[in-house]
Order: structure tokens, then sequence, then C-alpha cells
């Protein structure tokens, strides 16, 4: 199933490596490092490694990030097989 969306058009026409699925998993690891990032930096400037607010923030962000991958795995990998 072709997406025909006008982001997917206009990379499309992009040559090298920015495509669709690499821009995915950018984004899906960009949310891993920015909740790992910011999980050690906050810990070690407040001395706070067991802090349940930070939790509140990190755990989603960097969930979202590997659904992200998987995603991306998913997806893009089974239509290059077919």
């Amino acid at each position: 199933m072709p997406d025909n969306n006008k982001i997917s058009k206009t990379l499309r026409s992009v040559p090298g490596y920015v495509t669709v699925p690499n821009i995915v998993r950018f984004i899906g690891l960009a949310l891993v490092v920015i909740a790992a990032g910011f999980y050690i930096g906050w810990s070690i400037i407040y001395g706070t490694w067991t802090d349940i607010g930070l939790y509140s923030f990190v755990a989603p962000v960097f969930v979202f990030g590997i659904l992200t991958l998987m995603y991306a795995q998913e997806k893009y990998h089974r239509s290059t097989e077919n």
C-alpha cells in the first residue's frame, strides 16, 4: 500500500538517505536518546536517581521511541520483502 501524501512524494524525490523509513527511524532514535540524556542529566544535576516525576516524563518518551523504531522495522521491512 503506497503512501500518496505530499511528504512521501517530496521525500521520494530527494536522493540519498532521506527516505520515509529513515526519517521514522531517526525520530524513534532521537526520542530514545532524548529520554536517556534527560534522565542522566537531571539525575546528575539534582542527585535524584529515583524521582517519580522524572520517571513520569522519561518513561513515555522512551517507550514512544522504542515503539517508533519497532513500527519502522515492521512496516518498512515487511514492504521490502514482498
